[in-house]
């Protein structure tokens, strides 16, 4: 994600994440990460995608797979971007601010999901901050 930005995406990574690496401390930028993350991961993760499934089994009256994949799709591209309004809403938009945020949000999303999946909720929401604290400052070096 990191070598992304700094290559590929360069031209459009928001302002808002150069100048929390700038101006942030170590300890400072590990709290703000770590509060975004974990609302991300309550409101997405846990209350979202629950409430999603549940009423797509109460609509369909089927359970499967392919209702879990629904329900996951509904809360990346519907519950994601009401909820990360503000931060969508802040973009200077253009084809490549869009393939950023699609490239890198879906990537993220896949891998948070299935460190949920395989280990545990905790385990994706620290995977959620840790690379957002490991990775965020490696635009100020690339």
């Amino acid at each position: 994600m990191a070598l992304a930005d700094a290559s590929i995406f360069a031209s459009v990574v928001p302002q808002v994440q150069h100048d929390m690496v700038a101006e942030a401390g170590p300890l400072a930028r590990i709290a703000w990460f770590a509060r975004g993350a974990l609302f991300d991961e309550v409101q997405l993760r846990l209350i979202a995608l629950p409430a999603i499934t549940w009423a797509l089994l109460a609509l369909t009256g089927r359970r499967g797979d392919w209702l879990h994949w629904l329900a996951v799709l509904l809360t990346a591209f519907v519950a994601y971007p009401l909820i990360a309004h503000g931060y969508f809403a802040g973009l200077d938009w253009s084809v490549l601010t869009a393939m950023r945020e699609v490239t890198l949000h879906a990537a993220a999303g896949v891998l948070w999901g299935w460190l949920c999946r395989r280990h545990g909720w905790m385990a994706g929401l620290v995977g959620h901050i840790a690379a957002h604290v490991s990775l965020q400052p490696l635009l100020s070096l690339l």
